[in-house]
């Protein structure tokens, strides 16, 4: 059976907030787990938060020039 297109907007909209739900979910659980391994390796909490945005922020802007 054919994946139909969506009949409207609000179709896409809805599509796309599921996607950012679903995204947000995985990417929370993955980020807590990371600042929970880098406070048991030693890391202060407020410089492993740092260190990840740095982390997220330096690999978005490699993407970018890839």
């Amino acid at each position: 059976m054919p994946i139909m297109p969506p009949q409207d907007d609000r179709d896409d909209l809805d599509c796309q907030e599921a996607l950012e739900v679903e995204f947000q979910a995985h990417a929370g659980v993955a980020l807590l787990q990371l600042l929970e391994d880098a406070k048991s390796v030693g890391w202060p909490e407020a410089e492993a938060r740092k260190a990840i945005m740095r982390l997220i922020e330096v690999h978005l802007n490699s993407e970018r020039h890839a």
